[in-house]
C-alpha cells in the first residue's frame, strides 16, 4: 500500500483531440489518486478545446494548399506503417493539421498551457501528463520556453499516445523548424513516452531521445488510444505515473 503523506508537487493535465469538456481530468485524477503516494498533490487541468472549436471553421480555406499537402503526407506515412485509415482517424488527422498550419491558432492554444506554467513556483516538482495532440502542445510550449530561455523546468514529462513521431518528416512542409531535429529539451529532467499496442496515433519517440519509450499492452474492451487513464489501466496509473512520481521523493 502506498503511504499518502508525500508531496509529489504539481501535475498539469493536457488533453488531446476530441470533443473534450471542462472537467475532463476529474476522472483521470480520481483513477490516479488510488495509486499515488500523496494526498497533497496539486492538479491543474489545461483545457483548450473551446479555442480550437471557435477557430476551426474559419481556418481551413486560407491554407488550403498547405493543408491538403500535409494531409497527403501524413496519410501516406500511416499507409507505409500499414495503419488502417478509419473515418475517426481521418477526422483526427484533419483537425491536427488545422492546428499545424495555423500559427495564430497554435499560439492561442499554447497560451492555455503557458499561463498556468508561468504562475507556478518553479522550485517544486512539476509534472505534465499529456495525451494525444496534447503531447504536441506540451512539446511546442516547452520548446518556446527553451528557445526564449524562460526559467521553466519540468521534472517529469509524460506523453501518452503521442503523434509527435509523425512530425519529423512533415517539418520541411510546415517550416515550423523545430520538429525535424526535435529531441529532449534542456528544460525537461525526465521524459517518458508511452504508447499502447494497437493505438494508431501513438508511437515510438525513440528519435526524440526520450528517457523511456514504453510500448504497453492495450486494455481489453477499450479503444487503445483512449485507454491510458481508465480505472483498470494499472500499467499507466500505477507502474508508470505513480512509481515515477513517488520515486522522486
Amino acid at each position: 500500500m502506498l503511504l499518502h503523506h508525500k508531496n509529489v508537487g504539481t501535475i498539469l493535465f493536457v488533453h488531446g483531440i476530441g470533443q473534450q469538456k471542462p472537467g475532463y481530468s476529474k476522472e483521470w485524477q480520481k483513477n490516479l489518486k488510488v495509486f499515488l503516494c500523496s494526498n497533497k498533490t496539486r492538479f491543474i487541468e489545461v483545457y483548450w478545446q473551446d479555442v480550437f472549436d471557435k477557430a476551426k471553421e474559419k481556418l481551413v480555406p486560407q491554407n488550403d494548399k498547405l493543408y491538403s499537402t500535409l494531409m497527403d503526407v501524413l496519410l501516406q506515412d500511416f499507409a507505409k506503417r500499414k495503419i488502417r485509415i478509419t473515418d475517426w482517424l481521418r477526422k483526427v488527422l484533419a483537425d491536427f493539421v488545422i492546428y499545424l498550419v495555423n500559427k495564430n491558432l497554435r499560439n492561442d492554444i499554447k497560451e492555455r498551457l503557458k499561463k498556468p506554467l508561468l504562475k507556478i513556483d518553479n522550485k517544486g516538482i512539476l509534472s505534465i501528463i499529456s495525451h494525444s495532440w496534447g503531447t504536441v502542445i506540451a512539446y511546442d510550449v516547452l520548446f518556446d520556453f527553451f528557445r526564449k530561455k524562460r526559467d521553466i523546468f519540468i521534472t517529469n514529462l509524460f506523453t501518452f499516445g503521442s503523434p509527435l513521431w509523425l512530425l519529423k518528416k512533415a517539418d520541411h512542409i510546415l517550416s515550423i523548424s523545430h520538429y525535424a531535429g526535435a529531441h529532449k529539451l534542456g528544460n525537461i529532467q525526465l521524459w517518458i513516452n508511452v504508447y499502447a499496442r494497437g493505438d494508431p496515433v501513438g508511437g515510438s519517440l525513440k528519435s526524440f531521445d526520450v528517457d523511456k519509450n514504453l510500448l504497453i499492452p492495450s486494455i481489453p474492451g477499450v479503444i487503445p488510444h483512449t485507454s491510458y487513464f481508465v480505472r483498470n489501466n494499472r500499467y499507466v496509473l500505477k507502474d508508470i505515473i505513480s512509481k515515477t512520481l513517488c520515486k522522486k521523493m
